[in-house]
C-alpha cells in the first residue's frame, strides 16, 4: 500500500514535468481542432443546443392525448344532508299532480281531479320541510381522464414551428461560437509565432550588439577611437536585452491565452510546427458582401429570431379563435357514493373567449410589434455587417501592401548595416551608426512581421465574416515565400 501510494506521488509530480519537458507539437489545423473540441464556451453552447432538441420533442407531445389519474380520499366532517326546505313546495304540488292523474285513471270527473290535487297539496303544506341524511362521511374517488386537442386555433402548429425556430438559433449560435473560438486561436497561434520570431530577432540583435561592443573594445584599446564610445554600446546591448526580455515575457503571455483556449493544463509545454511565411489570397470586395449577406451568423440568428417571433404572434392570435377538445372519462370507483355514477363519459368541449378586459388584444399587439423591431434589427445588421466587410477587406488589403512593400525597406536597412559594420571596422565609421543602423534593421524587421501578423488576422476574420471559417485554416501552413 506505502509503495503504491509512493509511486502515484512520484507519478503526479514527474507527468507533469515530463510533459512541460517534451512539450505538444502543434499546427495550426490541430489547434483548431483541439480547441473546437475542448473549448469550455463551446461545450456550454452544446448544452444550449441539447435542451432546445429535447424542448423541440416536447413540443410534439402537444399534438398526442394526455391521459391522467385523478384519485383522492376526502372526509367529511359530519355525514352530509339533503334539505327540501328550498323545493318543498314543488315536491308539494308533485305529489298532487299524482293524486290528479290516479283519479284520472278512476274516471273522476275534472273538478273531482282538481278538488284532490288541491287537497293533496293544502295537507302537504301543512308538514315541515324535512332533511335526508345520508349515512356516509369517508368520499374515495379514483377517475381516468383522456384529454385530446382537436383545435386550438393553430397554437399547436405554432408551438412546434416556435420549438423548431429555437433549436435552429442555438445551431446556429453554436457555429458562431465555434467561429469566434477558430479566430481566437487562430489569432493567438499566430500571436505566439509573431512573438516567437520576435524574440529571435532580438536575440539576434543581442549578438551582434555584444559583437560590436567587443570591436569597439579592441578599438579603445588600440587606439581607434575614444574610450567613451563603449558607453553607447554598452547601452545599446542593455537596451536590447531589456526588450528581449519584454517579448520573452509577451511570448509567455500570449502561450498562455492560446492553452486556455485550448483548455490545456498550465504546465504544458506547446511547440508550433507552423510559421508565419507570407501567402497571396485574392480576394473580392463585391463577391465578399454577397457571401457576408447569405452565410454571416450574426444575420442567420436574426432570421431564426424573426421566425420565434412570427410563432410568437400566431400563438397569441390563436386565443382569439376557438379552443376545440375531446375529453373522455372513466370512473375506477362507482359503489361507495350514494348515486352511482356512470362507469364513462365522452364529449366535446368548445372554449371561446368573448372578453378579458383587453389584455389578449395588448397583448397581440406587443409582438406585432416585437415582429417589427425584428426587421429593423435585421435592416441595421445588414448594414453594420457591410460596413464591417469592407472594412475588413480594406484592413486585408493595406496590410499585404505594407508587407510587401517593407521589403526594399528590410533589404536596404540590411545593406545599411553591412556597411556601416564595414566602416567601422576599417576604422572610416562611428560606433554610433553601426548601433543606429542596427536599430533601424530590426525595427524594420519587426514591422514587417507585424504587418503579415495584421495581414493573417485580417483575413481570418474576413473569411469568419462570410461564414467560411474553414478557409482560415488553410492559409497558416509552411510557405516559402
Amino acid at each position: 500500500m506505502k509503495r503504491i501510494l509512493f509511486l502515484s506521488i512520484v507519478i503526479s509530480i514527474c507527468l507533469p514535468l515530463c510533459l512541460s519537458a517534451q512539450g505538444i507539437s502543434l499546427s495550426l489545423e490541430n489547434a483548431v481542432d483541439s480547441a473546437l473540441v475542448n473549448n469550455r464556451k463551446i461545450k456550454q453552447q452544446e448544452e444550449v443546443v441539447r435542451q432546445k432538441e429535447y424542448l423541440n420533442k416536447a413540443a410534439i407531445g402537444n399534438f398526442l392525448p394526455s391521459i391522467d389519474l385523478f384519485a383522492g380520499y376526502t372526509y367529511l366532517s359530519d355525514n352530509p344532508e339533503f334539505s327540501t326546505e328550498k323545493i318543498k313546495e314543488s315536491i308539494d304540488d308533485m305529489f298532487g299532480d299524482y293524486g290528479a292523474v290516479m283519479a284520472k285513471q278512476l274516471d273522476l270527473s275534472p273538478w273531482s281531479q282538481q278538488v284532490i290535487h288541491d287537497e293533496i297539496v293544502a295537507g302537504l303544506a301543512d308538514l315541515p320541510a324535512y332533511k335526508l341524511e345520508i349515512d356516509q362521511q369517508t368520499y374515495k374517488n379514483a377517475n381516468l381522464v383522456v384529454t385530446q386537442p382537436i383545435f386550438l386555433g393553430g397554437e399547436l402548429w405554432a408551438g412546434k414551428k416556435f420549438a423548431q425556430a429555437e433549436l435552429d438559433l442555438a445551431n446556429e449560435e453554436l457555429n458562431k461560437t465555434c467561429n469566434e473560438i477558430i479566430h481566437s486561436t487562430t489569432q493567438r497561434y499566430l500571436s505566439v509565432i509573431l512573438l516567437e520570431q520576435v524574440a529571435e530577432l532580438r536575440k539576434n540583435v543581442i549578438s551582434g550588439m555584444k559583437k560590436h561592443e567587443t570591436q569597439v573594445e579592441r578599438a579603445i584599446e588600440i587606439g581607434a577611437i575614444a574610450p567613451p564610445e563603449i558607453i553607447r554600446a554598452q547601452v545599446a546591448v542593455a537596451n536590447a536585452e531589456r526588450n528581449l526580455e519584454d517579448a520573452k515575457n509577451e511570448l509567455s503571455l500570449a502561450a498562455s491565452a492560446l492553452r486556455a483556449t485550448l483548455n490545456l493544463p498550465a504546465y504544458t509545454s506547446l511547440v508550433l510546427t507552423d510559421s508565419l511565411y507570407f501567402h497571396d489570397v485574392e480576394i473580392n470586395l463585391p463577391e465578399m458582401k454577397e457571401l457576408a449577406l447569405a452565410e454571416n451568423s450574426i444575420l442567420r440568428e436574426i432570421d431564426h429570431k424573426q421566425k420565434i417571433a412570427d410563432q410568437a404572434f400566431a400563438v397569441k392570435r390563436s386565443k382569439f379563435l376557438p379552443q376545440i377538445v375531446a375529453i373522455g372519462e372513466y370512473n375506477l370507483i362507482r359503489e361507495d357514493y350514494p348515486i352511482v355514477l356512470p362507469r364513462y363519459s365522452v364529449g366535446v368541449q368548445l372554449e371561446l373567449n368573448l372578453f378579458h378586459g383587453m389584455k389578449k388584444i395588448n397583448e397581440l399587439k406587443s409582438v406585432k410589434h416585437l415582429t417589427k423591431e425584428v426587421k429593423f434589427a435585421k435592416q441595421y445588421a445588414e448594414d453594420e455587417i457591410m460596413l464591417l466587410t469592407e472594412e475588413l477587406f480594406y484592413k486585408t488589403e493595406n496590410s499585404k501592401t505594407r508587407y510587401l512593400k517593407l521589403k526594399p525597406t528590410v533589404d536596404l536597412a540590411k545593406k545599411n548595416l553591412d556597411i556601416n559594420e564595414k566602416r567601422f571596422r576599417e576604422g572610416l565609421g562611428k560606433s554610433i551608426y553601426v548601433i543606429d543602423a542596427r536599430l533601424l534593421f530590426q525595427a524594420a524587421s519587426i514591422e514587417r512581421l507585424l504587418s503579415l501578423y495584421k495581414y493573417y488576422t485580417s483575413l481570418s476574420q474576413l473569411y469568419i465574416t462570410v461564414g467560411q471559417p474553414e478557409k482560415v485554416i488553410n492559409l497558416f501552413q509552411v510557405f516559402q515565400e
